[in-house]
């Protein structure tokens, strides 16, 4: 059980950190799905400084309607036979 509330602390000491940038893509779901998962690990349920990428690509992108990270990745950073 120990392990257990040292890796809880561990999480939400790291999702309520100021300090460090949280980057996802689609990370709703994916938070849903850890909440579900541990339910008594409150720091999936309050983060702090994180990005959204498929809410800034679509911003940046109206006019996009595949969000796939491999599509959002092609469509920002070009295709890798193009120079860069």
């Amino acid at each position: 059980m120990q392990n257990y509330e040292e890796f809880g602390e561990f999480i939400t000491e790291f999702m309520q950190s100021q300090e460090i940038l949280k980057v996802g893509m689609g990370f709703r779901g994916d938070l849903e799905r850890l909440i579900s998962s541990y339910p008594n690990i409150d720091g999936f349920r309050s983060i702090s400084n994180y990005i959204e990428l498929k809410t800034l690509y679509l911003n940046t992108y109206p006019d996009e309607y595949s969000t796939s990270l491999a599509n959002v990745a092609l469509k920002v950073l070009g295709n890798e036979s193009k120079p860069v």
